[in-house]
C-alpha cells in the first residue's frame, strides 16, 4: 500500500489535494517525503492565500506565505482577507486623492497592546469583537492631527460640522454602562459606538438617539465594523464620496446615482444624510447637499439667475409641507456656461422616510423671462431603529 502511494503520478496526486482545505492539506504532508513534496506546490496554496488572506500578488512561496499568515493572523481568519482587502481599496484611495490623510494612519497594534487594553477595559473572558481586533492589527485608527483629516469624511448643515475621525486604541475608553465603545468620533462630540452587549445587537455599530432614556435603543449604523469598513471602501473606490478640493476634506454626501434633473440648461442633483446625534424620539434630522451647475457647452444667451426656492417635504404619512423663499442660504446664484454652484441645508422630519423635491425660479438675463428648473425628488431616511 505504501508503495502505492508513492506511486500516484505527481499530476494525479496534487489534482487530489487540490480538493482538500488548508488544515488538511498541510497535514497530507506527514504521509511521507514524495507527499510533503507534493504538497507544497505553489498552485496549490494560491487560492487560499487570496481567499484567507487577501494575497493577490504573485510568490513564489505560496505555502510559507499562507503559514506565516496563519502564525501571526490566525485567530483573525474569519475577518482578515475582508477587511485587509477594504483597508487595501482605502489605502490606494487616500494615497491617490488626500495623501495627506492617507499619513494619518496608524501603524498596527501590537497583540500586547490590545490583550493590555481587552485586560484593562473587560471583565475575565470578554474581548473586542474579532474584526475590529483584526483591523486595528492593520491599522491602529489615526493618528490624530488636524480637524479636517477624518477618514470618514465629513458634512456640513449651515454651522453644524462633523468631520469623523477613526479612534486609534489609545483613545479607547471603558464601555459606558450599556457596554458601548467609541470607535470613531467628531471634534464636536459627534460618537460612533460598537455595541459590546451580549445580545443581537453585539458587535453591530451604533448611534444613540437623543431621549430622555437614549440606551433604550439605537440607530444601527452597520451591522458589524467589518461591513462598516467594507462600506466605506466602496463609497471611495466608486467615487460615491469625492474630495471636497476647497477644504481638502473627504465628502460624505453622494456623488453618484444620485437624483438629477436638467431644465433649460440648468443642471441639479441632490444627495441627502441622515443625522442621528441631531435626531430625537419625535424629529428624525436630514442634512443635504444641492449642486447647481450649467455645461460649458451651453450658449452664453441662457444665462440665468436663480431668485426663489419652493420645496415639498412629504413625510412617511404623506403629509405634506411646503417652503417658499428666496434664493438659497441667502445666495442667489447665477448660472452661465461653465458656473457651478452647491450648498447644503437641513430639515427636520417626524417620521423615519420621507421624500423632498421641488423647483427653483430662475430669472433670464437678456429676457427677464422666469422659469422653474425642476429639483429632482430624493428620499430622506433614517439608520434603522432597534433595542439596544
Amino acid at each position: 500500500r505504501q508503495k502505492t502511494m508513492d506511486t500516484i503520478p505527481l499530476e494525479t496526486l496534487q489534482k487530489i489535494l487540490s480538493y482538500l482545505p488548508p488544515r488538511e492539506l498541510q497535514s497530507s504532508r506527514r504521509v511521507n517525503h514524495y507527499w510533503k513534496d507534493a504538497a507544497v506546490e505553489n498552485h496549490l496554496w494560491k487560492r487560499h492565500c487570496h481567499r484567507d488572506w487577501a494575497i493577490d500578488d504573485h510568490l513564489d512561496d505560496f505555502h510559507g506565505s499562507y503559514v506565516e499568515h496563519m502564525r501571526r493572523f490566525g485567530s483573525d481568519i474569519a475577518y482578515y482577507a475582508s477587511i485587509r482587502r477594504s483597508w487595501r481599496t482605502i489605502e490606494d484611495w487616500l494615497s491617490r486623492e488626500a495623501p495627506h490623510i492617507f499619513m494619518t494612519l496608524a501603524p498596527p497594534a501590537t497583540d500586547r497592546e490590545i490583550e493590555e487594553m481587552e485586560a484593562n477595559m473587560f471583565g475575565e473572558g470578554e474581548s473586542l469583537p474579532g474584526d475590529l481586533r483584526c483591523s486595528l492589527r492593520i491599522h491602529n485608527g489615526q493618528l490624530l492631527v488636524n480637524d479636517g483629516d477624518g477618514l470618514f469624511g465629513t458634512y456640513q448643515a449651515y454651522s453644524y460640522r462633523a468631520n469623523i475621525f477613526l479612534a486609534p486604541l489609545e483613545s479607547y475608553k471603558k464601555p459606558t454602562r450599556s457596554k458601548l465603545l467609541v470607535i470613531a468620533f467628531s471634534t464636536i462630540g459627534k460618537k460612533i459606538y460598537c455595541s459590546l452587549n451580549q445580545g443581537p445587537s453585539y458587535g453591530k455599530i451604533i448611534e444613540l438617539r437623543k431621549s430622555l432614556d437614549p440606551f433604550k435603543e439605537c440607530f444601527i449604523v452597520a451591522d458589524s465594523f467589518q461591513s462598516l469598513l467594507a462600506e466605506h471602501a466602496l463609497n471611495l473606490s466608486s467615487n460615491n464620496y469625492t474630495m471636497d478640493r476647497e477644504t481638502d476634506e473627504i465628502c460624505r454626501y453622494g456623488a453618484v446615482n444620485i437624483p438629477h434633473a436638467v431644465t433649460r440648461g440648468v443642471e441639479i442633483s441632490c444627495s441627502p444624510i441622515f443625522i442621528p446625534e441631531r435626531s430625537d424620539t419625535t424629529t428624525f434630522f436630514f442634512a443635504y447637499h444641492i449642486r447647481i451647475w450649467m455645461s460649458k457647452e451651453r450658449s452664453a444667451s441662457e444665462e440665468c439667475q436663480l431668485t426663489m426656492r419652493h420645496w415639498k417635504i412629504t413625510n412617511g404619512h404623506g403629509n405634506v409641507e411646503e417652503v417658499h423663499g428666496e434664493g438659497v442660504v441667502g445666495f442667489f446664484p447665477k448660472m452661465y456656461p461653465g458656473a457651478y454652484f452647491s450648498y447644503s441645508s437641513c430639515c427636520g422630519l417626524e417620521t423615519p422616510i420621507g421624500t423632498m423635491g421641488g423647483t427653483f425660479t430662475f430669472r433670464m438675463k437678456e429676457s427677464g423671462e422666469e422659469f422653474e428648473a425642476v429639483v429632482p425628488e430624493f428620499t430622506l431616511r433614517s439608520y434603522p431603529i432597534g433595542p439596544l
